[in-house]
């Protein structure tokens, strides 16, 4: 084998493991939901954490300003985290937390800290999540296709 074959062959390996390892590290959103602006309102949203995982990790992000927080709170076999965006409507999202609790099925609710003035007495949020396992690589995660509790229904 000459040296542009095994140039060319590291080069394709190289851009194949990249593909691998970032496809193993994203995230799953669930982007613009709403949630109504009463301080009792709450979306709660199923996530199952499969294949070795230890964790279930989430942040959340208020994309509406006013004097309303959006917060989450990851909830799986009597533990908890909670999480809050203190910043509504900007870019950023609330820090990161995790609830450790292995394989299995995580609830993620959706909670506003207060009632707020918004047009039509909805905020709009995203949440930012995923599963890990022991050494912190992403394991299989289910994307839930609606919450199981919607206070727009």
């Amino acid at each position: 084998m000459n040296n542009k074959s095994v140039i060319k062959k590291l080069a394709v390996l190289g851009a194949f493991l990249a593909i691998i390892q970032i496809n193993s590290v994203s995230a799953h959103d669930i982007n613009g939901e709403y949630l109504y602006s009463g301080d009792s309102a709450a979306d709660t949203w199923k996530v199952s954490c499969l294949n070795g995982s230890a964790r279930l990790v989430a942040r959340v992000r208020d994309l509406s300003s006013g004097v309303s927080k959006i917060s989450a709170m990851i909830y799986k076999d009597g533990r908890a985290a909670n999480t809050v965006d203190s910043v509504g409507g900007d870019i950023g999202y609330s820090p990161f937390v995790s609830v450790n609790e292995g394989d299995g099925v995580y609830m993620i609710i959706i909670t506003n800290s207060q009632s707020s003035a918004t047009a039509g007495g909805y905020n709009q949020y995203d949440i930012n999540y995923h599963c890990e396992s022991d050494n912190g690589n992403h394991t299989d995660t289910t994307v839930p296709e609606s919450p199981i509790q919607d206070e727009l229904s």
